[in-house]
């Protein structure tokens, strides 16, 4: 019989398998409540959802006795009439500048992508389509859902998992980077010079602080000056294996571009510096980072660089 979201159901085990309290009831490969053991029937809770999955008319169920796995059994899925479903998404992951395409019941109001409307190209209450959003940099994993109404009185679909997909060599990337000069002295000032390539099909967002030129003294750290990372745009790191002043592994030299936007295929050069202050050899090493997440290029460059009394 089908089951409902939400449900209590039983399920009848045949033949000579024992039932223990190591019994296990998978749905999709998830783990289910069970609720309780008599005999040969189990009864178990049903999910409320298809957990990050667009809604299926059928599930698989399989059971881990003693004895092992018992043979897996589809089973149908009797959604409610009145709740809004996704049924079906394509492509997923979708590339950049795909259009994505939503298939289900009452699909009615706002693509809500980690709660960001989503551009909405075409909408019925059974097919939506909407664009890939703009200044994806690198890999990226969203909640989706369809949300109606304000307040008290708003209706959604539960979140499924869409992916963007990025291949690293189409990333953007930190393609050179120089120190000089290599030997100086205390209050000299070493030069960084990098080169950063957009090899995505669309135009990256830049952070513009600190604006090149800049300088810092070595003890001297970014967020110390107040520099803040704009959410998803790209700036640029410097650190050493003995970064005075501050902590190991911490990167305190930030530095932004000349502008703002990086078209598709262009390249930039950014040059700042650092004026040393503390005597002894350091390697220096440079980084791509997209601000308020993670580094797409870390630990590059590493250059020996002397610093003399």
């Amino acid at each position: 019989a089908p089951v409902k979201p939400g449900s209590i159901a039983k399920i009848t085990i045949k033949g000579a398998i024992p039932i223990s309290p190591a019994t296990v009831i998978e749905i999709d490969g998830i783990p289910v409540q069970i609720i309780s053991r008599q005999g040969k029937v189990i009864s178990f809770q049903v999910p409320a959802d298809s957990w990050v999955s667009p809604a299926r008319s059928k599930v698989s169920i399989r059971i881990l006795t003693d004895a092992g796995w018992a043979s897996e059994d589809n089973i149908p899925v009797a959604w409610q009439k009145n709740i809004a479903l996704i049924e079906s998404i394509t492509p997923n992951p979708a590339s950049i500048g795909d259009t994505v395409t939503l298939e289900g019941k009452l699909l009615i109001g706002r693509v809500l992508l980690n709660d960001k409307p989503a551009i909405i190209l075409e909408q019925t209450p059974t097919r939506v389509k909407f664009a890939v959003p703009d200044g994806i940099l690198m890999p990226t994993q969203y909640n989706l859902l369809v949300e109606n109404g304000d307040g008290d009185s708003v209706q959604s679909t539960w979140p499924i998992t869409f992916g963007v997909a990025v291949q690293g060599k189409n990333m953007p990337h930190l393609i050179s980077a120089s120190f000089s000069p290599t030997t100086l002295k205390v209050g000299d000032l070493l030069k960084v010079t990098f080169v950063v390539k957009n090899n995505l099909p669309s135009a990256v967002p830049l952070m513009t602080l600190a604006p090149p030129p800049f300088t810092y003294e070595e003890k001297q750290a970014s967020w110390e000056l107040g520099i803040q990372e704009p959410k998803g745009t790209l700036h640029l790191r410097v650190s050493s294996d003995q970064p005075q002043g501050h902590e190991s592994g911490s990167w305190p030299w930030m530095f932004g571009f000349s502008k703002s936007s990086l078209a598709p295929g262009e390249t930039i050069e950014v040059i700042g510096y650092i004026r040393v202050s503390t005597p002894g050899d350091r390697e220096f090493r440079t980084g791509l980072v997209v601000s308020g997440s993670r580094f797409i290029d870390d630990n590059m460059f590493r250059t020996k660089i002397t610093v003399q009394p």
